[in-house]
């Protein structure tokens, strides 16, 4: 008795999620994601590419749905997911606030959170946080990195608007030490020509799942592409953009 209706609950979930389908089909979301966050979203040649952005498509293009994509920096890519003026965002960092005010789905991938120092630098590598409370550490405005880290009052915190002014601004030394993703940093550093004027403290934070975030007003939504992000997390597809970033070469 009890296996007939699990049997029943399950088909009637799947008839639920195919349902989505043909309604949603017709409608175009709206998505959103920074403007320029190399290798995982950025412009070439006018076309929006990146390993989130591509997994997005695939996602999208296997429940069938069609979807715009909007840029902007980071906190108003949030804003605009706050107010219900966009569906769905990527790639964000799970916290609390933010399970509290959005549905978060996935993790779509995984990243790796890194400090970076100039060459000349007296920074080694590091242990605890502690380590950098005399240094300025700049950071991306809107941007979760570890729930330590960002809950860490006693750090000298510098915001600026994106990877790129990280880089630059530790340069200039306005900062002693900037934090970031290990892939966004490392293109950005060599996109710029200047890989060889920083270098990264060998202890890495941690990893950190990244996840694609709805408006909590569409839950049907998050529901499909939850779906959708099943059936292809084990693709050869899925595995194919993974590689292809993974191993890009920067010009």
């Amino acid at each position: 008795m009890l296996d007939c209706l699990i049997k029943l609950i399950k088909n009637i979930l799947i008839l639920c999620f195919i349902s989505f389908i043909p309604v949603y089909s017709e409608e175009v979301w709206k998505g959103a994601c920074e403007a320029n966050f190399p290798p995982y979203n950025y412009f070439e040649d006018g076309k929006m590419v990146g390993m989130d952005t591509e997994i997005v498509d695939l996602i999208m293009h296997n429940i069938g749905v069609k979807y715009t994509k909007e840029t902007y920096p980071w906190q108003t890519v949030v804003n605009y997911l706050e107010d219900n003026d966009i569906d769905f965002v990527w790639q964000m960092v799970e916290t609390k606030e933010r399970r509290n005010k959005f549905i978060l789905v996935g993790p779509i991938r995984e990243g790796i959170m890194v400090f970076m120092v100039r060459t000349e630098s007296n920074l080694m590598d590091w242990k605890k946080l502690e380590d950098f409370k005399l240094q300025k550490i700049g950071v991306v405005k809107g941007f979760n990195y570890t729930k330590e880290f960002d809950q860490n009052k006693n750090l000298n915190k510098v915001e600026f608007t994106n990877n790129h002014k990280l880089i630059h601004k530790l340069l200039e030394k306005d900062v002693d030490v900037i934090i970031g993703d290990l892939a966004t940093l490392t293109f950005e550093a060599k996109e710029h020509e200047v890989f060889n004027k920083v270098r990264f403290l060998p202890s890495s934070i941690k990893k950190v799942p990244r996840y694609v975030a709805f408006s909590k007003k569409n839950l049907n939504k998050s529901i499909v592409f939850q779906q959708g992000l099943k059936s292809v997390i084990n693709s050869q597809e899925y595995k194919d953009i993974i590689d292809k970033y993974t191993k890009l070469k920067i010009k």
